[in-house]
């Protein structure tokens, strides 16, 4: 998790405690947990990719969905594919320990990160 946190910082500016990133990703309570992906160059860590598994119903069935989440790859890293490869990673590894699908809340800064990922846009106007 230091790895996480020096993320974040160097990312975004923003400090979050270890316990707090704990909490976060320890989702055993849904039988699910740690689905998560790093990249490193050099034993430092230059991108990430979260996921957190949450349960859903629908029409009486019950399906577990992850929200990929926590996005970032540190400046240098970027348009080398590395983001895309960690996101297919998280899918495969969220299929095999049981998620039904995914789905994440896009930045425009991610949307446009991820044009090969295959996400599909909808929007309910309420």
């Amino acid at each position: 998790m230091p790895d996480l946190q020096a993320l974040f910082f160097a990312i975004f500016g923003r400090r979050f405690s270890l316990d707090y990133l704990r909490a976060k990703y320890d989702t055993q309570y849904l039988g699910i947990h740690h689905i998560a992906h790093f990249a490193f160059s050099e034993g430092k860590a230059v991108a990430f990719v979260g996921a957190v598994p949450m349960p859903f119903l629908n029409n009486g069935t019950s399906y577990v969905g992850v929200q990929l989440c926590d996005y970032m790859t540190l400046p240098a890293f970027r348009r080398k594919g590395i983001h895309s490869e960690l996101v297919q990673r998280i899918l495969a590894m969220a299929k095999t320990k049981g998620a039904d699908f995914a789905f994440a809340m896009h930045t425009n800064e991610s949307l446009e990160g991820d044009p090969h990922i295959g996400w599909k846009l909808s929007l309910i106007h309420i």
